[in-house]
């Protein structure tokens, strides 16, 4: 089976509309590393507005039937803390990324929604590279990170947490596309 990316769509994140469902989210095991949890539905609900509001954050959400499938949440690197630790280029994208508690089981979904989101932001919104801090802990999600191409460059301390750097080219996304058979 080929990978199309025209499989989820994306859309700017409706705080008032998605709050409600996303919150659910944050206090549950699979989501421990998003620094969330415990955060009463208004907190969310102002975060997401302040972030919505920023002139370098936003976030967007992944549907797929309508119904919202994953988070992404987006920040110009030249604005964050991580702007101390490697040199940020034009047209750097930081990214954060998570996907909906499963209801039933689903090989490959979590990584066919990060193929779409890596797309979705190459190809729309023309990021030249993605930079991502997970932390160093979350080896899950570090592995479907280096499946899409990012590579590490080592450990940095962030407020929130020790974290991973990396970095995705364009180049690099693609040729993880073809050394999976999935182009």
């Amino acid at each position: 089976m080929n990978w199309n990316p025209g499989t989820f769509e994306i859309r700017e994140l409706m705080p008032e509309l998605d709050v409600p469902t996303l919150h659910p989210w944050f206090d549950l095991p699979h989501f421990q590393y998003w620094n969330m949890a415990g955060m009463k539905s208004d907190a969310v609900l102002n975060f997401y507005k302040a972030m919505q509001a920023s002139s370098h954050e936003w976030a967007w959400v992944g549907t797929q039937n309508q119904e919202i499938c994953f988070l992404i949440e987006c920040y110009k690197p030249q604005h964050d803390q991580i702007a101390k630790y490697y040199d940020v280029a034009p047209g750097d994208i930081g990214m954060h990324f998570c996907v909906a508690p499963a209801t039933t089981s689903r090989p490959g979904y979590t990584l066919d929604a990060m193929r779409h989101v890596m797309h979705y932001l190459f190809s729309n919104v023309g990021a030249h590279r993605v930079v991502v801090e997970p932390d160093v802990r979350n080896e899950k999600v570090r592995a479907l990170n280096r499946k899409v191409g990012f590579a590490e460059l080592g450990q940095i301390s962030l407020s929130t947490k020790q974290a991973m750097l990396s970095i995705a080219t364009q180049s690099a996304f693609e040729a993880s596309l073809s050394i999976s058979g999935k182009i």
